[in-house]
């Protein structure tokens, strides 16, 4: 309608609609899923004479959420305004109130209407929504003005997603806020103009990245803090030393205050880089000496006592550094002192963890806790931009993290299917879940997450039989553990959670690298030639809140088992296709156990066969070997060759002459001539035909081609329909062949022809 109102930033236009539209319902939805703020906050309007009397205001702001009903806002409103009084005028307001409730006024008339006590206010809420608190006989509102809301300066404070669209007042017209021209500058672009506390940057060049670092104007720590955090995925330590060094040198400002405050803003720059981000120089021998020789020389005859104060803050730095180092090397020295010591006690047995489950839950997740807090207390900001850059090979302190995780995951996946027993599996799962209950109560969220992981795998989660004969107490414990870590709206419960307790803590790693991942791909590192600062901006806040949580447990742990961080360090798993196959095995479907024994039956034969054929070869290699070095060969080896041989020569070979079951030899009578097999239509133990350097696979070869077809039609009995179909064309195209060799007057004297009397023969 023309008129004009106050910008509004960071609106929810999914509530805006929902209020315009009037729909209630849906506020409640946006509610559940926390798009709203909480709580809201609304006008509580008390206009009866008592609460007059006893110096009650008419107007007081209470918040409301989305659980409240009519009867908690009265309790709360009457808690609020008893707040300051004495006992006996808190006992009469009570008296006074006690027949009070919540009324709103009525649509399309000056009349309220009181909530019913199970009534929820926040499906009443809007923009101009006022809640009475008085007498329920006051039917009628009276005169009583609303309060008037504020108009708020939108430069420096945000906006709730609530407020609404406020008119400008007409005798102070709205500032025009900032332009586009205004927020694009000459190598750099603004999100909003930058105040005296707040510097918010889209994109830029280095140089202006590093003159609003060191502005004599404005300043914010989080500007600092983001481009400390990230400023190695744009440029190197000595580069940012040399432009540090050229803005302290800068007089282009006439005014002499603001290059002292200029330069006094350089030297905190120096100070935070060198309390936060001391590794820097550690790893950097050249850094650290152009640093020193700079604020040695130029800074000391400028600055003396800035200079003096930076040198003390690098030698607080440089023995702080030098103390971590020496207690890690302590540790490590120690650790392999007591390793020396149990390996030399040979008459003392070597302690290890046989079974996982004897030893105390809360003992193995202490360990793990201690373990796992090392690797996330060692990763670097510098490890986190490498990582999410996909540089693995530079980030190995989040190698270790992400490879301790796998190891554990698959660890409790192979201890839940490698055991037979359903009594061994239910107590092992109890056991994990006690593991991890113990793990969250020492808030080792990553520790947590990586019995979860294993917990879901899809050869554990099978396991029916399994899950059901666990114990309600352990299910409700999974349950209410699995919830909080759920990955449901990106981690929201969790979030939540993280973000309500103190450290020390580890935090589950996954998400922080699932969301710089997603930074990184979804922001551009350069936008119009300029550095996107933006996405810096983000990938710091992520680092920032990873770095926070880094605090040891050194004031909470106090008992550390050498034997027991070996072995977590070196935990058995197999692959997930294994742990598959044996949670088939150990609990197939529908608990049909006479398959599965029968198919392991097989396999077993199959594997029997497999190693007497990889011992065959074997042997004969030996003795080959053996051949060539002119050396003696083992008089067992040759005994179980020559027994090959013999067999290999009954099954490979048919003596002519000699009957040999219900078959008859072809030939002359009496003569030791033998038949042998086309080597062409032998199939190997390989399945490939003709391969000499394979051991045969033993069949006898049939010459009767009746026996062939029956035995043919009772495999396909048992087989589909197909092979019903092959074996017949098979049958039928054999017939023809037949045929056609009987007619024909040439044979081929390679071929050996079986007339119908010998078929009779054999029967008899």
């Amino acid at each position: 309608e023309g008129e004009r109102f106050v910008e509004v930033r960071r609106v929810d236009w999914l509530v805006l609609l929902a209020y315009w539209l009037g729909a209630s319902d849906l506020i409640l939805e946006l509610f559940n899923y926390q798009c709203l703020p909480k709580p809201f906050s609304a006008f509580m309007c008390g206009d009866s004479p008592e609460l007059t009397k006893l110096g009650v205001g008419n107007f007081k702001t209470i918040p409301i959420s989305e659980v409240d009903t009519a009867e908690g806002l009265i309790g709360r409103m009457k808690r609020l305004v008893s707040k300051g009084m004495n006992p006996e005028q808190r006992d009469k307001l009570m008296s006074v109130t006690e027949e009070y409730g919540v009324a709103i006024e009525a649509k399309g008339s000056s009349d309220l209407r009181f909530l019913e006590m199970d009534e929820k206010p926040i499906l009443l809420v809007s923009p101009t929504t006022t809640f009475y608190f008085l007498s329920k006989n006051n039917r009628r509102r009276t005169s009583v003005d609303k309060p008037k809301q504020p108009v708020r300066n939108t430069s420096s404070k945000r906006l709730s997603r609530f407020s609404k669209p406020i008119k400008a007042p007409k005798d102070k017209p709205v500032e025009a806020g900032p332009t586009n021209d205004d927020l694009v500058q000459k190598d750099i672009i603004f999100l909003s103009m930058p105040a005296a506390t707040s510097i918010e940057i889209k994109a830029g060049s280095l140089d202006r990245l590093v003159e609003f670092l060191t502005h004599e104007s404005y300043t914010d720590p989080r500007f600092r803090n983001a481009f400390l955090l990230t400023y190695r995925s744009f440029c190197s330590g000595s580069e940012l030393l040399e432009k540090l060094i050229v803005r302290f040198r800068a007089t282009d400002l006439e005014a002499p205050a603001k290059i002292s405050i200029r330069r006094i803003r350089t030297v905190a720059v120096f100070k935070a880089w060198m309390e936060d981000h001391y590794r820097d120089f550690e790893q950097d021998e050249q850094l650290t000496t152009d640093f020193q020789n700079f604020v040695g020389g130029e800074m000391q005859s400028l600055m003396e006592k800035s200079a003096n104060q930076l040198s003390k803050v690098f030698e607080n730095s440089k023995k702080n550094a030098e103390r971590d180092r020496e207690e890690k090397e302590a540790a490590e020295a120690a650790a392999a002192e007591e390793k020396e010591k149990n390996e030399g006690q040979e008459d003392q047995p070597k302690k290890t963890v046989d079974n996982w489950l004897d030893i105390d839950s809360q003992l193995l997740a202490e360990q793990m806790t201690f373990l796992e807090s090392k690797y996330y207390c060692a990763i670097t900001p510098k490890e986190c931009i490498a990582w999410s850059k996909g540089k693995k090979a530079q980030a190995g302190n989040v190698s270790c993290m992400i490879d301790q995780f796998n190891r554990v995951s698959e660890w409790v996946v192979t201890e839940m299917c490698t055991r037979v027993k359903l009594e061994e599996r239910i107590k092992c799962f109890e056991g994990l879940v006690s593991l991890a209950a113990e793990l969250y109560d020492l808030q080792n969220f990553n520790g947590t997450m990586e019995i979860l992981s294993g917990m879901n795998n899809s050869a554990v989660r099978r396991m029916k039989a399994t899950w059901g004969g666990a114990s309600k107490e352990t299910m409700a414990k999974f349950d209410q553990i699995q919830k909080v870590m759920s990955h449901e709206h990106s981690y929201k419960l969790y979030r939540q959670q993280l973000h309500s307790i103190d450290p020390p803590l580890v935090p589950y790693l996954g998400m922080y690298l699932t969301d710089m991942v997603f930074i990184e791909e979804g922001n551009k590192d350069k936008q119009d030639g300029l550095i996107n600062f933006a996405k810096r901006t983000k990938l710091g806040e992520v680092i920032n809140e990873i770095k926070q949580y880094q605090i040891d447990y050194r004031r909470v742990i106090y008992i550390k088992k050498q034997h027991v961080l070996d072995w977590l360090q070196n935990l058995p798993s197999i692959s997930d296709d294994d742990a598959y196959k044996f949670s088939v095995r150990v609990e197939p479907k529908n608990l049909n156990f006479e398959k599965a024994i029968a198919t392991l039956i097989k396999e077993e034969a199959v594997l029997e066969e497999m190693l007497k054929q990889s011992r065959r070869k074997w042997r004969r290699l030996h003795i080959k070997l053996c051949g060539l070095k002119g050396e003696e060969v083992d008089a067992e080896l040759l005994a179980e060759e020559e027994a090959d041989v013999e067999e290999e020569v009954s099954d490979d070979e048919i003596p002519v002459g000699t009957p040999t079951g219900d078959r008859l030899s072809v030939g002359t009578p009496g003569k030791d001539t033998r038949l042998r097999k086309n080597a062409s239509s032998i199939p190997t133990a390989g399945g490939k035909h003709g391969d000499k350097d394979k051991p045969r696979s033993g069949r006898r070869m049939s010459f009767n081609k009746k026996h062939d077809r029956d035995k043919a039609e009772r495999k396909s009995s048992n087989g589909s329909k197909k092979n019903v179909k092959r074996v017949r064309s098979d049958r039928e195209l054999k017939n023809k062949e037949g045929k056609d060799s009987k007619d024909s007057k040439d044979k081929d004297s390679n071929r050996l022809s079986v007339g119908s009397g010998r078929r009779k023969s054999v029967k008899s």
